[in-house]
């Protein structure tokens, strides 16, 4: 019995895609010339969620390419320093101004300045010629670093950008569900004074675990003339917030308290910036109205992603009718006062910050 030949013929089309798929199983390629890789800097959604994490933290790129973050969710910095520096604190004009030029070879400070997540504001880019490893950081929000390693020019790549924006996505859309789940967590509440009125209880910023929510919660409000709303800052992560009514001074005096403890309806009348726990300091604000009307209010710095809120307050009810009595007790933390030291170092740090703040939200709202 004669052998039979088996002859087969395929297509150029399938021969295309055998070599592709050895090629793809072969390992990561060589660039064949310097590449530019686009990443983030911190992530947020429409309700105020921001996550304070760079995304990637660490990436692997060859000499001679280039990294452009992306500000998002918040403010924040891109900055190298250079071997044994102390990091500049955030009220040092060091860590506010754009610092080095537009490449990083750890021979001198390198910083984006405060980026602002707005349209011609956050974006930095930078180009890596030499080969090493060059940590980075966002100055005012510590724990918020990053790594990037340069390979020599040529060297095959662990990942490409398809599979950065990939992991970067899943990782971020994780971190923004997980703001949602804190967002929900706090339930404003109120409670009934002696005299009749009554005294609500929400909000400024909440936070935790690198995830902040920079919102009032409620962002609005009904009360009757005399009633007090108390605001509390319940963000873990240091996250200054203010309750601001009126024009807001375009300068850093809008960081301090203003007005008192009550409100008409005129002048500038702020709690100006105070933090959440674990610094001592007062973390909440008081503010009893006496006019009937509806004011808006905002915080002096997340303002320009939203953070700001509206109390409608109507006229106070005829003589002898009381509201209900309710058992409601806030939610959250305490609001402990501490002995204040802390939190006085805090807010005079946050001054200084303020006024590069106050400048880069000039020409935010004007662009």
């Amino acid at each position: 019995m004669r052998g039979m030949g088996v002859r087969v013929r395929l297509s150029a089309g399938v021969v295309t895609s055998l070599v592709l798929g050895l090629l793809a199983t072969a390992g990561p390629a060589a660039a064949a010339g310097p590449q530019s890789w686009s990443v983030d800097a911190g992530t947020g959604d429409a309700t105020g969620v921001a996550a304070l994490k760079f995304y990637p933290a660490a990436i692997t790129v060859d000499a001679g390419d280039t990294i452009t973050w992306k500000v998002a969710g918040n403010a924040h910095t891109i900055s190298f320093l250079t071997a044994g520096q102390t990091p500049p604190s955030p009220e040092d004009p060091a860590a506010q101004a754009p610092a080095g030029g537009s490449s990083v070879d750890g021979s001198a400070f390198t910083s984006s300045g405060i980026k602002f997540p707005a349209p011609g504001q956050d974006t930095y880019a930078l180009t890596f010629p030499t080969a090493g490893t060059f940590a980075f950081h966002c100055l005012i929000h510590p724990g918020m670093d990053g790594t990037v390693t340069v390979n020599a020019a040529g060297t095959a790549y662990p990942q490409d950008q398809a599979a950065i924006t990939a992991a970067t996505q899943t990782a971020e859309a994780a971190d923004i569900a997980t703001g949602h789940t804190l967002e929900a967590s706090f339930t404003p509440s109120s409670t009934t004074n002696a005299d009749g009125s009554t005294t609500y209880h929400l909000a400024a910023g909440v936070g935790s675990g690198s995830i902040s929510i920079l919102r009032f919660i409620s962002s609005t409000l009904d009360v009757q003339v005399g009633d007090t709303v108390e605001w509390t800052n319940f963000d873990t992560n240091g996250e200054p917030h203010s309750v601001s009514f009126g024009t807001e001074p375009q300068d850093p005096s809008a960081v301090a308290p203003s007005g008192g403890s009550t409100y008409a309806g005129t002048g500038w009348v702020s709690s100006g910036l105070y933090v959440g726990p674990p610094i001592p300091a007062p973390h909440s604000y008081q503010l009893t109205f006496t006019k009937a009307g509806t004011f808006p209010y905002i915080c002096v710095l997340p303002d320009v992603v939203g953070m700001t809120g509206s109390i409608t307050v109507a006229a106070a009810p005829s003589s002898g009718v009381t509201p209900p009595p309710t058992a409601t007790a806030p939610v959250g933390p305490a609001s402990g006062t501490g002995d204040g030291s802390l939190g006085l170092l805090a807010l005079a740090a946050l001054a200084g910050l303020l006024g590069s703040f106050v400048a880069i939200r000039r020409r935010t709202r004007a662009g």
